[in-house]
């Protein structure tokens, strides 16, 4: 679904928000169960609302359809989601080849920026062996950058009156 690079002198981790960590490993956890189950990895987000999640699955054709539904269904939560989580199965550019991975987006409401992780797997003997820990990939942009912070009515109305 992806083409994200992976060389082998990675970046450092970048330090993040321990709430926004804690969705990384919550969506990665769930995509490692479903292919453990043999399931196909059906794109999804993970919504966190003060303390409670909301994981909602997305349909498309493509890749970008995919995208855009997610990124589409974060947005119309901007005003009342604290930060989210993108997760996909895709595949990373390795030293060693591509190989399959499961991809998290990620970032918390007033970040600009999110992060991009990546857990590689290979089938061997028909089971699927998970790298020990994702790979940071790289910081995006955030689905929630581009959202306009919501001002106060009554200051709009007073601003246009003068």
């Amino acid at each position: 679904m992806a083409d994200f690079e992976v060389d082998a002198q990675y970046s450092k981790d970048p330090e993040i928000d321990e709430t926004l960590n804690a969705l990384i490993e919550m969506a990665f956890g769930l995509a490692q169960e479903d292919l453990e189950k043999g399931e196909v990895l059906s794109p999804f987000t993970l919504t966190l609302f003060g303390e409670n999640v909301s994981q909602d699955f997305f349909t498309g054709e493509t890749p970008d359809e995919f995208r855009v539904a997610a990124e589409l269904h974060v947005v119309r939560q901007a005003n009342i989601a604290d930060g989210y989580a993108f997760c996909y199965d895709g595949y990373l550019e390795t030293n060693q080849g591509v190989m399959d991975a499961i991809i998290v987006e990620a970032a918390m409401k007033d970040d600009l920026a999110g992060v991009v992780y990546g857990l590689l797997y290979e089938e061997h003997d028909d089971k699927l062996v998970f790298e020990e820990k994702p790979r940071f990939i790289d910081v995006i942009s955030s689905f929630l950058a581009e959202i306009e912070p919501e001002e106060d009515e009554a200051e709009d109305d007073e601003a246009d009156e003068n």
